[in-house]
């Protein structure tokens, strides 16, 4: 299954260990985001450090773990 992840999913995935983390880390779905995602994202870093509770070591080995899970797309290619 292909599918299209946005910002909220991904600080929803950072934010709490719930089922849209799990969802992204499954191996059964192919993910695709734009490359914006990235920068939306840390556009609401602290934010998420806030509501999550984590570090930000923590912080930032989860989102390079969910974003190995993620193809990105280059703003190009739209």
């Amino acid at each position: 299954m292909k599918l299209v992840v946005d910002t909220n999913c991904l600080i929803s995935a950072l934010i709490r260990d719930g089922k849209t983390r799990e969802l992204i880390c499954s191996s059964q779905m192919k993910l695709y985001a734009p490359e914006y995602i990235i920068s939306e994202t840390a556009n609401h870093k602290l934010e998420i450090l806030k509501k999550s509770g984590i570090e930000n070591n923590d912080f930032e080995l989860l989102i390079k773990i969910l974003l190995s899970q993620i193809i990105i797309i280059p703003i190009q290619e739209y």
